[in-house]
């Protein structure tokens, strides 16, 4: 059998003839020499090229291996969530409807991706991902969409990517940036630093700024208190220690002004509490000073009982006319003057069995005012009474 000659052979390896009797210089020799020397060049070509189909070949392996990997993650991650064998993915909440207005696609479509996100196995497919779009849409985005949906070889009904880029050229704000600047202008720290940091990078999310432009002007619109302590502990270099810096900051300021507040109440009950104990001992001795005026006060004597002409009570219609009164009524009319004197009446309190000049009102008003100069201590004050009324019973009693 014989020995198949290498392949391989170095361009500096001389030809060394296989009888060494023969002429080198022979053009037999040379002629088979030249042979051998194509027949290499040619192996050294289909060597490369075989070398480059294997190494190609070993590139979509890995490709494949990497996709492969990624579907067994996946599943991976669905297997806690399988009941019976079947997976069983989060309950997500459903994406609102939408009619075409601006303002509403991002939200929209954000909620759209996110349910996609999380539901890997039930939306595997661009079809479904788009048949899912359109089945919230309403009004003149659902018009739009009505012939993508009746229509199976529409290039937007099994292409995903082409029907959300499609849904952006239409109701994706065009003005975002310029209303995200003008915010962006305006934001200032008016809550605490965590509040003004979700508005701030809400905001920033279409202008695309780079780290530092986010740290200067995250840092412009903070409060002026927050500023001072950035400025005695140094401010961080990159964006998002610098918001927790500042945050931190921000609700230890906080807390500090709580314990100032509930230290200054503290102080100011303190220095009422001995002028409160002082205003209630005054108001006990004030109490018990008044009750022992009471006690001595003279009492005024209980009314007499009435009684009318004929010796009886008189009945619950005349009781208003005899019933005596502590202090005289207001002027009384002629007819009622007159009936007082055909009846020999007292002016003062209308009883049949004295003159008014022995009327026991008088004589009340008269000790009470007597016992009030007596006692030093109690004020009385005289009652007034209408002028009219003393007129006209002086003019009475001067009558007789």
């Amino acid at each position: 059998m014989a020995v198949p000659r290498s392949p391989v052979a170095g361009p500096s390896t001389p030809h060394v003839p296989e009888n060494p009797h023969e002429d080198p210089d022979d053009d037999s020799v040379n002629d088979e020499g030249s042979r051998d020397d194509e027949s290499i060049t040619v192996g050294d070509q289909d060597l490369r090229h075989l070398l480059l189909r294997v190494t190609q070949a070993l590139d979509q392996a890995r490709a494949e291996i990497r996709e492969q990997a990624k579907v067994i993650e996946t599943l991976q991650d669905a297997q806690p969530n399988t009941v019976g064998g079947v997976a069983r993915e989060p309950r997500v909440n459903e994406p609102n409807e939408f009619g075409g207005k601006a303002s509403e696609y991002r939200t929209f479509m954000s909620q759209c991706l996110l349910t996609f996100s999380l539901c890997p196995v039930t939306y595997n497919k661009d079809k479904k991902k788009v048949l899912f779009v359109i089945s919230y849409l309403v009004g003149t985005a659902r018009d739009w969409a009505c012939d993508i949906l009746e229509n199976e070889k529409h290039p937007y009904y099994k292409n995903f990517p082409a029907f959300k880029k499609a849904l952006d050229t239409l109701y994706l704000d065009r003005n975002l940036k310029h209303q995200a600047r003008d915010k962006l202008s305006r934001l200032k720290q008016t809550k605490s630093a965590a509040t003004y940091s979700v508005e701030f990078q809400e905001t920033i999310v279409p202008l695309k700024l780079d780290d530092n432009a986010k740290c200067l002007l995250f840092y412009m619109g903070l409060k002026d208190t927050v500023k001072d302590a950035l400025a005695t502990v140094g401010e961080e270099e990159t964006f998002q220690p610098l918001v927790d810096q500042v945050i931190a900051i921000d609700q230890r300021q906080h807390q500090r002004r709580m314990e100032e507040k509930k230290s200054s109440s503290t102080r100011s009950y303190e220095s009422t509490k001995p002028y409160e104990s002082t205003k209630s001992h005054e108001s006990t001795r004030s109490h018990e000073s008044t009750r022992s005026h009471e006690s001595t006060r003279p009492r005024e004597p209980s009314p007499r009982p009435q009684f009318n002409s004929n010796g009886k009570r008189p009945a619950p219609h005349e009781s208003s006319d005899l019933r005596p009164h502590s202090q005289p009524r207001g002027p009384i009319s002629d007819k009622e003057r007159e009936r007082r004197r055909d009846e020999n009446r007292c002016f003062r309190c209308a009883a049949p069995d004295h003159k008014a000049i022995d009327c026991p009102l008088r004589n009340q008003m008269t000790s009470a005012s007597a016992s009030a100069h007596e006692t030093s201590d109690i004020e009385y004050t005289m009652p007034r009474f209408p002028q009219e009324n003393w007129l006209s019973q002086v003019a009475m009693r001067q009558a007789p």
